[in-house]
């Protein structure tokens, strides 16, 4: 039956990202080449969860590496969850967002990437697991943005490595823009927290939630604290 369920959690994921209505194209594009690795961690912020997830991001993290060499494919990995730990809404996702990063941080053993920041507040920030940084997109239920809002929360973890190649052949900036036109298109306007890297922090970007210049990542806080014990 669980084997069963989580074929139909992946099934359901695969046919959301291959939507009409889902403006990133990269996400499409590894989708219809299944590129996309999905499977299903319990609740959203939870410590057990983050234990679950840790080796199979690990395992995913050592084999898509050459995501850095030319011609390799966009992957992504996507974690599922059937439940989350906060009150349903957007600031709800968000925290249970942090606090799953910062406990899936906890199961890392290699320490953060030194090509990022680990303070959210810095424009270099991205997460770091097993060494390698990765932005990270939230989906849930209650997603004010049409391409963010999934049956049930979920997060998905893409390589830096991947945008950096795009970068270095030339072909970031018009997949960015295609994305974005496709987003305003489909969805009317285009996500007002999308930034470049380096431009503004990334953290303001996992949620989905449009935050204004006073907010502060809950991430902070809950690496600090964790840092100081």
């Amino acid at each position: 039956m669980i084997k069963q369920q989580q074929r139909s959690a992946v099934r359901e994921f695969y046919k959301f990202v291959r939507s009409s209505r889902q403006p990133c194209l990269a996400a499409r594009g590894a989708a219809k080449r299944d590129d996309i690795a999905v499977s299903e961690y319990g609740t959203l912020g939870s410590r057990d969860s983050a234990r679950l997830l840790a080796p199979d991001l690990r395992e995913f993290t050592r084999k898509n590496i050459e995501a850095s060499r030319p011609g390799r494919r966009f992957a992504s990995f996507v974690a599922l969850f059937d439940s989350r730990g906060s009150d349903s809404g957007e600031t709800g996702f968000e925290s249970d967002l942090w606090r799953m990063l910062a406990f899936l941080s906890e199961e890392d053993e290699m320490g953060w990437s030194e090509r990022v920041s680990s303070e959210p507040a810095d424009k270099t920030f991205a997460f770091s697991f097993h060494g390698e940084p990765y932005y990270v997109i939230g989906m849930h239920p209650d997603a004010s943005r049409p391409g963010r809002r999934f049956s049930r929360p979920a997060l998905v973890f893409n390589l830096h490595r991947q945008f950096d190649r795009l970068r270095e052949d030339g072909a970031y900036d018009s997949l960015r823009d295609s994305i974005r036109e496709r987003d305003l298109r489909v969805n009317g306007s285009i996500n007002p927290s999308l930034s470049d890297f380096g431009v503004e922090s990334e953290a303001r970007q996992y949620s989905g939630r449009a935050v204004d210049k006073t907010w502060r990542c809950p991430f902070s806080r809950i690496f600090s604290s964790r840092k100081e014990t």
